[in-house]
C-alpha cells in the first residue's frame, strides 16, 4: 500500500517550518478544508482567501497547537496500543495531481492498510459533549475527507485525547460522493484565489475582515458607491431592527421573571430552572489611591 501511495501522488520535502509555511500558501490544506466549506465555526472561506492571496498572515500556531503537536506521538502510540495496528510518520507534504490546488500533511499512515491516522487533543467542552453523542467536529470530518482525496486512501482513523483523561477512536471510510462534493467546493474557492476575487464572507469571517481593514495603513475617506449592495444594506437594516426588538423583548421577559422570583434566588417549573444571584462589584478607586 505504501507503493500505491507513492505512485499516485507527489511527495514534497521542506527543510524548515518557514519553508513549509510558504509552501502551504500555494495550496488548500486539510486544516483549511472546513473553513472553505463553511463548516468551521471559527473561520470562513474569506479569511482563508485573505491568507492565500497574501493579504493576511496565516495562522502559525499558539500554545494550544504546540501542546497538540507535543502530544501527537503519545496519541499515535495509544492508538497502536488500543488497536494493535502499527503506524509510521510521513514527513512530507503530499500533492495529488487530480486536485492540484490541494495538499495533505497527514499525521501518520497505517502499516498494512491503505489508511491514514489523524491525531487530535482537545479540552473543549462543546467538543466533549459531541463525543458523548458519538460525534466529532465537522471541520475534522472535512479535514479527513480532504486527506482521503489527496492520498487516495481507503480509510481515515481519528484518534482523540480528550481532556487528558479519555481516549476515543473514530473511523471514516472513503466516500467518493463526499470527496467529490468537497473537491468541487475547494476548486471553486481556489478559482477565487487565482482570479484574486473574494468569495462571500461568512459569519465566521467577521474578525478576519475587521482585522484586515484595521491593518490597512491608508484608507480613502471618499464615500464609495454601494448601490450594487443595496439589497445587503436593506437586509442588514431590517435584521438589526429585528435584533433590537428581540433584545428589548428579552430584557422585558427577564425583568418579569425576576419580579416573579422576588426574594428567592431559584425558581422551578416543569422543564425549567431559573437562578438569579445579585452581585456587588468592588471597583478600584484610582483617585483615592
Amino acid at each position: 500500500e505504501e507503493g500505491k501511495m507513492e505512485r499516485t501522488i507527489q511527495q514534497i520535502t521542506t527543510e524548515s517550518r518557514e519553508e513549509w509555511l510558504e509552501l502551504r500558501k500555494g495550496y488548500i490544506g486539510g486544516s483549511d478544508a472546513g473553513a472553505v466549506a463553511g463548516m468551521n465555526p471559527y473561520q470562513g472561506a474569506y479569511a482563508v482567501w485573505l491568507e492565500k492571496t497574501g493579504r493576511a498572515q496565516g495562522f502559525e500556531g499558539n500554545l494550544r497547537t504546540e501542546v497538540g503537536s507535543y502530544l501527537e506521538e503519545f496519541v499515535a502510540e495509544e492508538f497502536e496500543r488500543q488497536t494493535g495496528k502499527k503506524v509510521r510518520r510521513v514527513n512530507k507534504t503530499l500533492v495529488n495531481m487530480l486536485y492540484p490546488w490541494a495538499c495533505a500533511d497527514i499525521d501518520r499512515r497505517v502499516v498494512g492498510e491503505f489508511a491514514i491516522l489523524e491525531c487530535k487533543t482537545t479540552n473543549s467542552f462543546p467538543v466533549m459533549k459531541m463525543f458523548g453523542r458519538n460525534e466529532y467536529p465537522a471541520q475534522w470530518y472535512c479535514q479527513m475527507t480532504h486527506y482521503l482525496a489527496v492520498t487516495g486512501a481507503d480509510k481515515a482513523y481519528l484518534a482523540v485525547l480528550i481532556g487528558g483523561s479519555e481516549f476515543r477512536i473514530f473511523e471514516l471510510e472513503r466516500n467518493e460522493m463526499e470527496i467529490d462534493a468537497l473537491m468541487r467546493i475547494e476548486e471553486r474557492f481556489w478559482q477565487h484565489v487565482q482570479d484574486d476575487t473574494p468569495p462571500e464572507a461568512m459569519a465566521q469571517d467577521a474578525e478576519a475582515v475587521s482585522n484586515y481593514l484595521t491593518e490597512q495603513e491608508t484608507r480613502d475617506d471618499t464615500p464609495v458607491d454601494l448601490t450594487p449592495e443595496t439589497v445587503l444594506l436593506q437586509e442588514y437594516a431590517e435584521t438589526k431592527a429585528q435584533a433590537d426588538e428581540y433584545n428589548r423583548r428579552l430584557d422585558e421577559l427577564k425583568a418579569r421573571i425576576c419580579v416573579a422570583l422576588g426574594e428567592y434566588e431559584t425558581g422551578m417549573a416543569e422543564g425549567y430552572r431559573v437562578t438569579y444571584k445579585a452581585s456587588s462589584r468592588n471597583t478600584f478607586d484610582v483617585k483615592a489611591f
